[in-house]
């Protein structure tokens, strides 16, 4: 399970390699790609629209089943802390940061998500139905409104 909280950028972090390739994988459907090779993710399933949470926010255009992969919060690796910036504890315990830039970024705190990031991958925690917001929780200290750097989230 990934723990999401806020964080100042580290000192010294790992980059990961599989931030910078291909998906592991690509389901293909109908002779179409499923899983977008730029985007990496489902976005067959995904969709941005205004959020009643908080500016825009990612929807479910399709039923998503419990535990299905959604898509990989993919962007470059980046050393400073930003808006939509990833923090991803490696093995070696090292982090690295990921500046999102495909539809994932718009992913919305919620107490209660239907979804969680393992790393940066993004897996459905329960059904989620067409239509409802795809939310994850960013952890504790955000959900307590932290002074530091409110924006940022960081996965196990």
């Amino acid at each position: 399970m990934a723990l999401i909280q806020p964080t100042r950028s580290p000192n010294s972090f790992g980059a990961r390699r599989a931030f910078l390739g291909p998906p592991p994988y690509s389901l293909l459907t109908r002779n179409k790609t499923v899983i977008d090779p730029i985007e990496r993710v489902r976005l067959d399933w995904v969709s941005v629209r205004p959020s009643r949470i908080h500016g825009f926010g990612l929807f479910a255009q399709a039923f998503i089943a419990a535990e299905s992969y959604i898509g990989d919060y993919a962007g470059p690796p980046v050393e400073e802390d930003g808006r939509y910036v990833l923090w991803v504890e490696g093995d070696d315990g090292k982090w690295a940061g990921v500046d999102g830039s495909n539809v994932l970024r718009y992913l919305n705190h919620n107490q209660t998500p239907n979804s969680e990031l393992n790393g940066i991958e993004l897996y459905a925690l329960c059904d989620i139905e067409r239509g409802e917001e795809i939310t994850i929780h960013y952890g504790e200290d955000w959900a307590e409104g932290s002074p530091t750097e409110p924006d940022s989230v960081v996965a196990a």
